[in-house]
């Protein structure tokens, strides 16, 4: 399961690169063509006890490699908690963090705090979106799972710390890892959106196989170059000024794309630092800035369906500029290495 960004403050992105479904909040969040289906208005209001148990009786009879997520139905939240049946392999849960929310919906260290409390494991993300991390709150449990406590985790978490007041407020999406979306009325909430049969190929969600030459091509158009070079990690870097910057396809689902740059290596962590970290993020409204082992970082993500050179483009232009005033501002102040001492000039 993966893990949907514009943090609350500078320690560690909060990532990882999933072994199931990604968090529906990376870029482009909830909501999908169409818009969700409207619950039943013949039936009661469902309280929060009901829901409860139907949802631990979906979660007891999903089968292996399919997913869950539930979604806040509020308008560019991207709240969720979402679920992974590993089989043998165990049970997984994840709520969102705030590497994949923005503005007034990050969350305060009260809230980070009391998921905590609850038992979720905090984000771990190595630099810059290793394997081994995970950019949402985690939580595992060997097989046979316990669902009911499972159900319970998730509702006090959307209840407790996402503030959703009632069932109704929620939305759901349902899938294999490598089929259709389907429904589950047993939820009595709506779907994310309409589950009409798919025509052959319209839209579906490519692999992370298929995922890289669809973006090696989107960066060939924007480069406008008939040949690549990509490292020995598969990332794909491209000289914007000052800085490197390296693009990504993330294996999530839906698939994403990460833009990252090293700001400065060499740098010591400290509480003055942090704070400038935290007040850089609280001025973007595209992509966050983090410190890591010594690195600063400067990070987005898209949402690979359907990307354009364009996005690439606006993406690469915008990260680019902001690495290429950092890290003459941070280095002032700081110390530490630029990626490049080489004079600045344009991309490729």
């Amino acid at each position: 399961m993966s893990d949907s960004g514009h943090g609350s403050g500078g320690e560690g992105p909060s990532g990882r690169t999933p072994d199931g479904p990604g968090g529906p909040g990376g870029p482009g969040g909830p909501g999908g063509p169409g818009g969700p289906e409207r619950a039943s208005t013949a039936e009661p209001e469902l309280s929060w006890a009901d829901f409860e148990a139907r949802l631990a009786r979906v979660l007891g009879r999903m089968a292996p490699d399919s997913f869950l997520l539930l979604l806040v139905n509020r308008e560019e939240s991207n709240y969720f908690v979402q679920f992974a049946q590993g089989g043998v392999e165990g049970f997984r849960a994840e709520a969102v963090g705030n590497a994949y929310l923005r503005g007034r919906w990050v969350l305060s260290p009260a809230k980070e705090q009391r998921l905590a409390e609850l038992g979720w494991a905090p984000p771990v993300q190595p630099p810059p979106v290793a394997p081994e991390g995970s950019r949402n709150f985690v939580r595992e449990w060997k097989a046979p799972p316990p669902y009911e406590e499972i159900a319970s985790l998730a509702v006090r978490s959307l209840r407790e710390v996402y503030d959703v007041d009632r069932p109704a407020e929620l939305l759901y999406r349902r899938f294999a890892r490598s089929g259709p979306d389907f429904a589950e009325p047993m939820l009595r909430i709506p779907a994310e959106k309409p589950h009409a049969p798919r025509a052959s190929g319209a839209h579906s969600t490519p692999t992370i196989h298929q995922l890289r030459p669809l973006v090696e091509e989107v960066v060939r158009q924007f480069l406008g170059v008939a040949e690549l070079e990509v490292d020995q990690d598969g990332d794909i870097p491209i000289r914007a000024g000052s800085a490197m910057l390296f693009v990504r396809p993330v294996d999530s689902v839906p698939p994403v794309v990460s833009i990252f740059s090293p700001v400065l290596s060499g740098v010591e962590r400290s509480p003055d630092l942090l704070e400038a970290l935290n007040q850089i993020n609280d001025r973007l409204t595209f992509g966050r800035v983090f410190w890591h082992g010594g690195v600063v970082v400067a990070m987005t993500e898209l949402l690979a369906i359907r990307m354009s050179a364009e996005q690439i483009a606006f993406a690469c232009l915008h990260l680019g500029a902001l690495v290429d005033q950092l890290d003459d501002e941070l280095h002032d102040r700081f110390g530490g290495l630029r990626y490049t001492d080489e004079p600045k000039r344009l991309l490729n």
